[in-house]
C-alpha cells in the first residue's frame, strides 16, 4: 500500500515476527508475576497454558485477589485470553 503513495521511491520491510512463546515459559512468567503481587497468594493458584489461553485454578481470599491474578495472567507475553476458574473462599 505504501508503494502507491506519490513520492515513495522504495520500501524496506524491517518487520520481524518472533516465534510464539512456549507454554512452559508463559506459565513460568505468570507464576513469577503472581509471586510478585502482594495481594495474591500464589501458592493457592495453579496455572495451565494451552495455546494462547491461560487457565487459573485454585482458591483465593477475595474477588480483588481473583482480579489481580487474572490481570497478571493477561499481561504475560503470548496470552490472548484467560479462563478464570478460581474459587473465592474468604
Amino acid at each position: 500500500m505504501v508503494r502507491q503513495i506519490r513520492g515513495v521511491t522504495g520500501v524496506t520491510n524491517a518487520i520481524t515476527i518472533n516465534p510464539p512463546a512456549s507454554p512452559a515459559s508463559v506459565r513460568a512468567a505468570i507464576e513469577d508475576a503472581l509471586r510478585r503481587q502482594a495481594e495474591v497468594d500464589a501458592r493457592q493458584i495453579r496455572v495451565e497454558v494451552s495455546g494462547r489461553t491461560a487457565k487459573l485454578y485454585g482458591h483465593v481470599r477475595s474477588m480483588r485477589e481473583a482480579s489481580a491474578a487474572k490481570s497478571a495472567a493477561a499481561a504475560a507475553p503470548g496470552v490472548a485470553s484467560v479462563e478464570n476458574h478460581l474459587v473465592v473462599t474468604p
